[in-house]
C-alpha cells in the first residue's frame, strides 16, 4: 500500500553475487555502506559519523547489468524500495534492511564511466551507430 523509496550513496562492502532463481529470474545481490563524514572543528579533522548498511536486491536485467559492471569497493548510487527483513538464523530472530533496487549506478563525482546500450532488436547494427544523429 504504501511503499518507502530511498535513494543512497554509498560503496560496495561484499562480493556482488548473482544466481538464478527457480522461477529463472535472474537475482544479484550485494551490501552497500553510506558513512557520514563530518568535520569537526575543535580537532580540525574528519570524523566517521553514522552509518547504514543495507542489503541490495537487483532482478532481472538489472540484476545481469550489475553484475557485470560494480564490483566490492565501488561508490554507487542506488535506488528502490527500502524495507525491514526479518528472518530466523540459529533460532534467534534477526531483521536487516534490504533495498529491492530500481536502479544502480557509479557514482561520478568517485569516478568516470563510459556506457554501453545494448543493440535493439532488430537495428541491423551497433547501439552507438543509432544512437548517432543523422544530417539531413
Amino acid at each position: 500500500m504504501f511503499e518507502t523509496y530511498l535513494t543512497v550513496i554509498g560503496r560496495i562492502i561484499s562480493d556482488v553475487n548473482q544466481r538464478t532463481v527457480s522461477t529463472g529470474d535472474k537475482l544479484c545481490t550485494f551490501r552497500i555502506a553510506a558513512n557520514e563524514r563530518r568535520f569537526d572543528r575543535d580537532a580540525q579533522a574528519w570524523t566517521d559519523g553514522d552509518r547504514l548498511i543495507l542489503e541490495v536486491a537487483c532482478w532481472r536485467k538489472l540484476a545481469e547489468n550489475v553484475a557485470v559492471s560494480v564490483f566490492k569497493g565501488d561508490q554507487v548510487v542506488a535506488t528502490g524500495r527500502v524495507y525491514l527483513n526479518e528472518y530466523e538464523a540459529n533460532g534467534e530472530m534477526r531483521s536487516s534492511l534490504r533495498l529491492d533496487a530500481k536502479a544502480i549506478g557509479p557514482n561520478l563525482s568517485m569516478c568516470t564511466a563510459m556506457v554501453q546500450r545494448p543493440a535493439r532488436e532488430g537495428s541491423g547494427g551497433d547501439a552507438s551507430a543509432a544512437a548517432e544523429p543523422v544530417a539531413a
